[in-house]
């Protein structure tokens, strides 16, 4: 039943959502215009569940995690309209204060760059603790030991030294690790995880996954998973939705994404993933063009200029929502198979 209601407004929305992101807009106000980042996102996540959130660079899905948190770049970035509702509380009419409470305890973000993303000059430990402490209300040495068991948890070896590393004597694994490790310090009811195995090989990413899954299997939390890889989408998510623009262009289960995608740009996104079984001496098939400039007044489909199928009816105005199965919905006026 959850599922037929996925896209209702945020009033008819299940009790049991944890998350509920309702025609959310944001925007960035520069010099030279208005950049709609995020432009008229809805998606609901339950308890215990993963969503992945796919797209091409700008496409808007950093953005929509970051107005989630409250992390908009200030004083440029605004949430224009919409709402986010977490444990069935508006977050937009949160003061500054509430949401530092939180931001750590309750959702938990992995960022993209663990490089840029910790603090070179303190050690790790510091970094651990410091978020812990202020939100449980406890004693330094409860929090360091706490920080020693949660770096042998998400699988640092010989954790008490590594307490007192800094970030650049780490591989880039162990950074990953470090970063998901205060993330989860407080034990969040949500993650959000950007890029998670970005500039990572094949077998680190296999364990930082792997590592995800097993977090959340024992701690029963909910993951938004960021990212451009659908591999990786496939083998960690329940739930996809596909941006493109600022929008939702395509959402439903992985099964319907992949093996029944309904959207021109869902199928221009598989097509160009390499595959095994695929014939080798057939090129890829990249999606032709470039994202659209988000500054501009963009008139109907913002995939039009890119898609195979349009035509003078896509210029109009932006589809409407169509749905495939329960569960599954997309966003163009064709038919495409």
């Amino acid at each position: 039943m959850r599922s037929i209601q996925k896209w209702m407004p945020v009033e008819l929305v299940m009790a049991d959502s944890l998350l509920v992101v309702d025609r959310l807009k944001s925007y960035i106000y520069t010099r030279y215009g208005v950049v709609r980042a995020v432009n008229d996102v809805s998606f609901e996540l339950a308890e215990g569940d993963t969503l992945g959130i796919v797209g091409e660079s700008g496409s808007g899905k950093s953005m929509t995690c970051m107005s989630i948190l409250g992390l908009l770049p200030q004083p440029f970035g605004k949430m224009v309209a919409g709402r986010i509702r977490f444990r069935n509380e508006d977050l937009h009419t949160q003061s500054s204060r509430q949401m530092q409470q939180i931001r750590g305890k309750e959702i938990g973000m992995v960022f993209q760059d663990p490089m840029t993303s910790l603090n070179p000059f303190l050690t790790v430990g510091t970094q651990l603790t410091e978020g812990y402490v202020v939100h449980q209300q406890v004693a330094k040495q409860e929090a360091w030991q706490h920080a020693i068991d949660m770096l042998d948890k998400v699988g640092i070896p010989e954790a008490e030294k590594r307490m007192l590393s800094y970030p650049h004597e780490l591989s880039g694994g162990m950074r990953q690790r470090v970063m998901i490790a205060i993330a989860l310090m407080c034990s969040p009811a949500l993650l959000i995880a950007d890029e998670p195995t970005s500039a990572l090989d094949v077998t680190i990413q296999a364990q930082i996954l792997e590592l995800l899954k097993s977090l959340q299997r024992q701690m029963k939390m909910s993951i938004i998973l960021i990212t451009h890889d659908l591999g990786i989408v496939a083998a960690t998510c329940k739930q996809v939705i596909v941006m493109y623009a600022g929008r939702v262009m395509e959402a439903g289960s992985v099964d319907d994404i992949f093996y029944r995608p309904k959207h021109p740009y869902t199928i221009g996104l598989l097509q160009s993933v390499p595959s095994l079984e695929a014939d080798r001496e057939k090129p890829l098939q990249p999606i032709d063009g470039n994202p659209p400039d988000l500054m501009a007044d963009i008139q109907g489909c913002p995939f039009h200029p890119r898609c195979a199928y349009g035509d003078a009816a896509c210029l109009q105005e932006f589809p409407q929502q169509r749905t495939a199965t329960t569960g599954h919905s997309f966003y163009c006026c064709k038919d495409v198979e």
